[in-house]
């Protein structure tokens, strides 16, 4: 079952390249914004204003850099490697101003994350892949273009926390982010 998995996993990343919409050589840029439900044990809101979202030339993955200012001080990181991510839409329309491309993608990925947790007296982290998956439109159809999505995140991790002198066992960490936000500028 292993090695059927893994012949799946190499067979589905060799066949991104067909997909990949985003140009590999580019620059990308922008915000990440979020909010939605995690469960540790109890459901928990998660809620971030924006994060730094960025596509590094030649790398194939999409990462994602955040604080999070709430509950407890957080810094976390993200990496998505999209799959899939065939038109929904590509054509040329026509109004007064003149002739305008119309470019719509959707996309479905994988990926890890990595967050750590500090405050008062409070230490504690949590980590495990993650799914995106969602709708973006390529709103520019220059090289340098802008990109907007709108999309989802499933997720499944482990983690742990240490308060005072009292250090709980790890945790199973699942969430679900019902509504992201992305705007990215590609140079």
């Amino acid at each position: 079952m292993k090695k059927i998995l893994l012949v799946v996993i190499m067979g589905l990343l060799a066949g991104t390249v067909a997909f990949a919409d985003h140009a590999q050589d580019s620059l990308g840029l922008g915000a990440v914004f979020g909010v939605g439900m995690g469960w540790d044990g109890v459901i928990v809101p998660d809620f971030y204003p924006a994060n730094l979202s960025l596509k590094i030339p030649n790398v194939p993955l999409f990462w994602g850099i955040s604080v999070k200012p709430f509950r407890y001080l957080g810094i976390g990181i993200t990496g998505d490697y999209y799959f899939f991510e065939p038109n929904l839409v590509a054509k040329t329309a026509t109004n007064d101003d003149g002739s305008y491309n119309v470019k719509i993608d959707w996309y479905v990925g994988a990926g890890f994350y990595v967050n750590m947790y500090t405050g008062n007296d409070y230490f504690g982290g949590d980590g495990g892949f993650r799914m995106p998956f969602g709708v973006s439109w390529h709103a520019l159809q220059d090289i340098k273009k802008l990109e907007v999505s709108v999309g989802s995140v499933g997720g499944l991790g482990i983690g742990g926390h240490q308060t005072g002198d009292l250090q709980d066992g790890p945790y199973l960490h699942w969430f679900f982010i019902p509504v992201e936000i992305a705007v990215r500028w590609w140079f």
